[in-house]
């Protein structure tokens, strides 16, 4: 017991407060910056330690799995897995510690969407907590069983959590194809202006018809579709 007890403080100190205290206690320099940045890259200047909160989560749920399994005590299992991500989600919508898109240099999505849709991170964040929180009461309501309860209330359970999760995944997947297509069309419509800065007629209003409605202007245009149309 004293040899795990110490394992757990050793891995707590060595990870997450570690974390916190090197990015909290070091100057903001570059050289931390070139050493540090890319555990920081995704978060705003005053929240660069939040990923060893990140990592917080990661080490509870991996200690309440190894103590308390779902095949021996499955009530006991959820409840501290629910209780570990509700407090995640709260600290969440406290904090709101990503960037925003325009912050991040994804200039695809900031030219074709508004801020505050699926690419704002901070929204995407606390969707899969909530989820997370769904799934995680659908599961405790499968893994446990009432005495003479009717097969049909879990199976309707297990039913509605494979919803939410193919919802979910869905989300993800529909997200990640839109963030590919934008990001081709930013490069398109870049080649295109690059184009039509040496061509004799400009064909980047005529293609991107989509890009007009959002009176994207194209200063590098030489000549204008109505002298096409003559």
């Amino acid at each position: 017991f004293i040899v795990s007890v110490l394992g757990i403080v050793g891995c707590i100190v060595t990870g997450p407060v570690l974390w916190w205290a090197l990015f909290r206690l070091l100057p903001r320099s570059a050289s931390r910056l070139d050493t540090l940045g890319f555990l920081a890259a995704g978060y705003r200047q005053e929240h660069e330690w939040w990923e060893c909160c990140v990592l917080s989560r990661k080490m509870a749920i991996a200690l309440w799995a190894t103590t308390s399994p779902a095949s021996y005590a499955p009530g006991r299992f959820t409840l501290c897995m629910l209780a570990v991500i509700v407090v995640s989600l709260v600290l969440q919508l406290q904090y709101k510690p990503f960037k925003h898109a325009p912050d991040h240099g994804l200039h695809s999505f900031a030219s074709s969407q508004p801020e505050g849709t699926w690419q704002d991170f901070n929204n995407l964040e606390t969707n899969l907590l909530l989820v997370c929180v769904g799934s995680l009461l659908l599961t405790g309501r499968v893994l446990t069983v009432w005495y003479e309860e009717p097969v049909i209330y879990r199976v309707v359970a297990l039913l509605l959590q494979s919803a939410l999760m193919m919802g979910a995944y869905g989300f993800l997947l529909h997200g990640l194809c839109r963030a590919h297509f934008e990001q081709v069309q930013h490069k398109v419509r870049r080649c295109l202006q690059w184009a039509c800065a040496s061509d004799s007629f400009c064909i980047c209003r005529h293609i991107f018809s989509r890009a007009d409605s959002r009176n994207v202007a194209y200063p590098d245009c030489k000549i204008e579709m109505t002298s096409q149309q003559n």
